[in-house]
């Protein structure tokens, strides 16, 4: 799989999109952020060349802190999925992988700790997470679609194909069957077809 050839429109679009995605892994939810995903979804949906129907009605408040809190913080809930690319792919917290990621980080100048996120994600302090992932890829898309720099593009090339590529997708395909609200099935779905839709085959 070889990175997909974009222009700066669809690499600012898809910063956008990683944006958002990004934040719905890194806050509990609340009124503001479920707002700002039920009036990106179309978009989103329709940037991703997804087919499927969606609904872009919110789920009560309630049933998403429940469905965020079973997914991401309650291993005994029976639908937990620990969102670092750590445990997904070695089943373990702070392996090699984490500390590549951070590597990574500190190679392209992306500094973790300059993001907004829930205080609890702040205190792990895991590189490897989804949403800090998506915030990395977020900020190098937006950083060459203003001033492309071949440089910026390897870092792009290296960090889709030997990080995200790697995990995001099937976690995203685990995230769909697992969640009880449509808002979390279709974050898994446009998680995974979002880094999808940057790679072609080779």
């Amino acid at each position: 799989m070889v990175l997909m050839t974009m222009n700066q429109h669809e690499q600012r679009f898809y910063a956008r999109a990683a944006d958002m995605l990004a934040a719905m892994y890194l806050h509990r939810p609340n009124g503001r952020l479920t707002i700002a995903f039920t009036e990106a979804i179309g978009v989103l949906h329709e940037g991703l060349g997804l087919t499927d129907d969606f609904s872009n009605e919110a789920d009560p408040l309630p049933d998403l802190r429940a469905d965020y809190d079973a997914l991401f913080f309650v291993p005994v809930s029976g639908r937990y999925l620990p969102p670092y690319e750590s445990a997904q792919r070695t089943r373990r917290l702070w392996g090699p992988i984490t500390h590549q990621v951070a590597a990574f980080y500190a190679s392209v100048s992306f500094d973790p700790a300059t993001l907004h996120m829930d205080e609890h994600w702040l205190h792990l302090d895991a590189p490897d997470h989804a949403g800090v992932e998506l915030a990395c890829l977020s900020a190098l898309l937006r950083t060459n679609a203003n001033v492309p720099d071949p440089a910026v593009e390897s870092a792009l090339q290296y960090f889709i194909r030997n990080h995200l590529a790697r995990w995001l997708p099937d976690f995203g395909r685990q995230l769909a069957e697992n969640a009880s609200t449509s808002h979390y099935r279709l974050l898994g779905t446009l998680t995974r077809s979002l880094v999808l839709g940057l790679l072609t085959e080779d």
